[in-house]
């Protein structure tokens, strides 16, 4: 395990002082990571900055399906949720494939439509309308207006 000893030297020599691994314990500040960036950059021989993680993190979280855009949102302390868009870059191959999966799942959509909702119990035990009139009248037309009705329901009672 000498590459694992070797990572838990560079934690020590470089993150532990800049988050309090020097007594006494204090918080990591901006500036304190800052400067724990800048030492470890002079090292590798980089040129990474602090905000280079968190547009990472962010790329890894607007990729994630099951992450909702409005919690990247909220996580990054964005405004708009269009703020996101810098952060999604599909290369081409991936927009033909997402395109081409689309096409397909309308395609199996037409062929096999989902089946219709089951009909509600209540609606079940419900009578037509001609089951409740008397024996001796004709069922009456579906009616279309209120004012037809209230006409219908008139002449039935002066009967």
């Amino acid at each position: 395990m000498p590459g694992e000893q070797q990572s838990v030297r560079a934690l020590k020599s470089f993150v532990l002082p800049a988050i309090g691994g020097r007594r006494p314990w204090r918080p990591l500040t901006y500036d304190a990571a800052r400067m724990m960036f800048n030492r470890a950059n002079e090292v590798l021989g980089s040129n990474r900055t602090l905000h280079d993680p968190r547009h990472t993190a962010t790329c890894l979280m607007s990729d994630d399906p099951t992450m909702p855009p409005v919690y990247v949102r909220h996580i990054l302390g964005h405004k708009h949720l269009s703020t996101l868009d810098i952060y999604s870059n599909p290369s081409r191959d991936e927009t033909i494939v997402a395109g081409l999966a689309q096409h397909e799942r309308q395609r199996r959509q037409r062929e096999r439509p989902p089946p219709l909702p089951p009909v509600p119990a209540s609606a079940k035990d419900r009578r037509s309308p001609s089951a409740t009139l008397p024996s001796s009248r004709a069922p009456i037309a579906p009616i279309s207006s209120p004012v037809a009705e209230t006409r219908r329901l008139r002449s039935t009672d002066a009967e």
